[in-house]
C-alpha cells in the first residue's frame, strides 16, 4: 500500500469540483488531544475512491469546530489529489421527516404488542374466574340434587381436573404476558427515546466538511480529518496517599477529561497537553508606511522690538507749562533789551551779570528726538 500525501491546510475557499460524486461514508473519532481549553479531534474513514472527480462527505461533525483549524491527511492505494476542503453548516429539519416517520412506525408497533399482551392477559384473568365460578355453580348445584341423583367419585375427579387445569393455563398465560411485557416496556423506552433524539435533531445544527478529491486511479482510501474544538477541557489532579508503615508517601498525576462537543470518544485514544494551540497564531494586519523626504523645520519668529510707548499725559503737560514760560519770559524781556545781552556777552554798564540758561529736551510723541532749546536771561 503506498502512502498518499494529501492536504495539510484546509483552503475552505477553494472552489468546488463540477460534478463531482458525493461518496458519504461513516467515519469515527480515533484520537483525541485535549488541552486546557479546547481539543483537537482526529476523525478516520475509509472510502473506495473511484476514477475522476468525488467529494467524500464527513457529517454530523459539531457546529462549533473552527473551520480554519481542519487538517486532512491520507493514505492508501489510491493515486488522488486534493483540490480543498469545505465546511458547511447543516440544519436537519425536513430532512430528518424520514427518519421520525419510521421510529414513530416503530413506535406504534410496539405500543400495539403491548396492548395485545394486555387482551392476553385479561383474557387469562377472565378464563381464570370463569373456571372459579364454574366450580362453585357445580358444586352448589351437585350438593342441592344430591338426594335425586349422586355424583360419583369420576366425576367430581373430572370436574376438579378440569378447573385445574383451567387455572393452571389462566396463570401460566398471565405469567407468559407479564415476561413479555416487562421487555416490551425497555423497547418502548428505547424507541421512545430514539424518537426524541430524531425530533431533537430536527433543529439542531451540525456542519458536513467535504474533502475534495480527483483519483487519477481508483482503490481504497482511509482519511484522516482533525479539526479543533473549543467546548472540552481537562484540570489536573493530585492523588497523595501515606504509608506509615513504610514511612513513604505516594503522589499520583490524573487528569479529569471534560467535553461538550456532542461527539462519542468512548473509544478513542486520549491524550491531554498543557499546550496553548491558538496562542501566537493571530498575526496583526500590518499598514503600510511611505519613506518621504523629511521635512525642514520649521523656523521660529524672530523677536520684535516693542514700540515706543506714547508720552504719558504728565510729559504734555510740562511740555506745555514750559512753552507758557518762554512766552512769559520773552515779553518780560522785552523793554529791557538794553541792559540784556545775548550769551557769551558783557553788560554795558560794566557789571557783570548774572545770566543762567537752561537747555529742556523733550521728545514729541511720533516724533524724533529733537532737542529744542529754551534761552531764560535773568538780569540782577
Amino acid at each position: 500500500m503506498r502512502p498518499l500525501a494529501l492536504l495539510l491546510a484546509a483552503s475552505l475557499a477553494a472552489p468546488t469540483i463540477a460534478g463531482a460524486a458525493d461518496l458519504k461514508a461513516a467515519s469515527r473519532v480515533d484520537a483525541v488531544t485535549v488541552y486546557r481549553h479546547s481539543a483537537r479531534v482526529t476523525r478516520v474513514v475509509r472510502v473506495e475512491l473511484p476514477p475522476g472527480d468525488s467529494r467524500v462527505l464527513l457529517e454530523g461533525l459539531p457546529a462549533e469546530l473552527d473551520d480554519g483549524s481542519i487538517r486532512v491527511e491520507g493514505k492508501g492505494a489510491a493515486r488522488a489529489r486534493v483540490f480543498g476542503v469545505t465546511a458547511e453548516r447543516f440544519t436537519r429539519g425536513e430532512a430528518a421527516l424520514p427518519e421520525v416517520r419510521a421510529a414513530e412506525d416503530r413506535l406504534e408497533a410496539l405500543l400495539g404488542e403491548d396492548r395485545a399482551l394486555d387482551d392476553r392477559s385479561a383474557a387469562a384473568k377472565n378464563r381464570a374466574r370463569f373456571a372459579e365460578s364454574l366450580k362453585a355453580s357445580y358444586s352448589e348445584e351437585r350438593a342441592k340434587n344430591l338426594a335425586v341423583r349422586g355424583v360419583s367419585a369420576r366425576e367430581w375427579a373430572e370436574l376438579v381436573a378440569f378447573v385445574d387445569a383451567q387455572l393452571a393455563g389462566a396463570a401460566g398465560e398471565q405469567r407468559q404476558a407479564e415476561a413479555k411485557k416487562r421487555e416490551l416496556q425497555r423497547r418502548l423506552a428505547a424507541a421512545r427515546a430514539d424518537l426524541d433524539k430524531l425530533n431533537a435533531k430536527r433543529n439542531e445544527t451540525t456542519k458536513v466538511v467535504a474533502v475534495e478529491l480527483s483519483a487519477e486511479r481508483a482503490g481504497s482510501l482511509e482519511l484522516a480529518v482533525s479539526y479543533a474544538v473549543p467546548s472540552a477541557a481537562w484540570t489536573p489532579i493530585w492523588d497523595a496517599r501515606l504509608r506509615p508503615e513504610a514511612g513513604t508517601a505516594e503522589l499520583t498525576f490524573l487528569g479529569q477529561v471534560r467535553q461538550r462537543t456532542g461527539e462519542d470518544w468512548t473509544e478513542a485514544r486520549l491524550a491531554v497537553s498543557t499546550a496553548e494551540p491558538g496562542r501566537g497564531l493571530w498575526v496583526p494586519q500590518l499598514e503600510p508606511r511611505w519613506l518621504q523626504k523629511a521635512a525642514p523645520p520649521p523656523s521660529r519668529p524672530m523677536s520684535v522690538p516693542m514700540a515706543a510707548a506714547p508720552a504719558p499725559q504728565a510729559l504734555r503737560r510740562e511740555l506745555k507749562t514750559a512753552r507758557t514760560r518762554r512766552s512769559t519770559s520773552m515779553r518780560a524781556s522785552a523793554p529791557k533789551a538794553s541792559r540784556s545781552s545775548p550769551p557769551g556777552g558783557v553788560a554795558s554798564s560794566g557789571e557783570r551779570p548774572t545770566n543762567s540758561s537752561s537747555t529742556l529736551t523733550r521728545a514729541r510723541p511720533g516724533r524724533s528726538g529733537t532737542p529744542v532749546s529754551f534761552w531764560i536771561t535773568a538780569v540782577r
